[in-house]
């Protein structure tokens, strides 16, 4: 069975919904796989599992995601983003594959690598280099890290600490692939967040799907160019103003001005 353009089909037994822009439902084999902007819920636990690739084996109760992928935990204010997520929905485990990012609000955000969350025993921990920062603006490199989240317990080993949440942010970004890029205005100047590699059209997308859409071009100007030129009209002045393209990548400091048409 296959569906095409904001599909949806519901486990009733289990309480399994998954929206996509197109499931495929192997009966024989019992797997549901949902490709382009796919969303599955566990209403009985209140998880909410995003990405571009879903799938569903019903008989083992095993759910996998890949690419893009974010976990909501509603019940318990957790959300993960990770390269890979695996729901064992029996064992309620959840585990991720590659790099990590989990917040835990308000107390804790971590950024790690194949991380396991026992959602029973409220539990998650992790056996690689972590950096963990804090509500209190502390943040802690780790070699391994387990955090009880009822009693707020961390234990970790070969541990630093430090106020100075500067360096530990750009060594998380690293190590997640993310980048910054600026929107200025008169009024304000707004940092964005994208995965290392990204496009203008992906990158104009995180601000609004329209942008995405209907992208046209992008007006972009060097961090470095920014400042020492001061500003968008100096830099434009200085001729380091530029049109770009659907195919550009964003670099890390761009300043954008996107042109869209929807």
């Amino acid at each position: 069975i296959t569906a095409n353009g904001d599909a949806k089909i519901q486990d009733l037994n289990r309480k399994i919904i998954i929206h996509s822009d197109q499931i495929e439902f192997k009966k024989n084999d019992e797997i549901i796989t949902a490709n382009g902007d796919a969303k599955i819920q566990d209403l009985n636990r209140k998880i909410i599992i995003n990405s571009d690739q879903i799938e569903f084996k019903k008989n083992d109760e095993i759910i996998t995601a890949n690419a893009n992928v974010n976990l909501l935990d509603k019940l318990n204010n957790i959300n993960i983003d990770a390269d890979n997520i695996t729901y064992l929905i029996k064992d309620k485990k959840i585990l991720t594959r590659g790099k990590t990012f989990a917040s835990i609000e308000p107390n804790y955000k971590f950024f790690s690598e194949n991380v396991i969350f026992l959602k029973d025993e409220m539990k998650l921990s992790s056996n690689k280099k972590t950096v963990i920062t804090d509500n209190q603006f502390s943040s802690y490199e780790l070699g391994s890290f387990t955090y009880e989240i009822e009693k707020e317990f961390l234990k970790g080993t070969n541990i630093t600490i430090t106020s100075n949440t500067t360096v530990p942010s750009r060594e998380s970004y690293k190590m997640l692939s993310l980048i910054t890029y600026f929107t200025a205005g008169e009024k304000e100047v707004i940092a964005w967040t994208v995965k290392d590699g990204s496009t203008a059209p992906e990158a104009a997308g995180v601000i609004h799907t329209d942008f995405q859409k209907g992208f046209i071009r992008a007006e972009t100007t060097a961090y470095s160019d920014f400042i020492t030129h001061q500003g968008e009209s100096g830099a434009k002045e200085a001729g380091k103003l530029r049109s770009e393209g659907s195919d550009y990548i964003i670099k890390d400091g761009d300043i954008m001005h996107f042109r869209f048409n929807v």
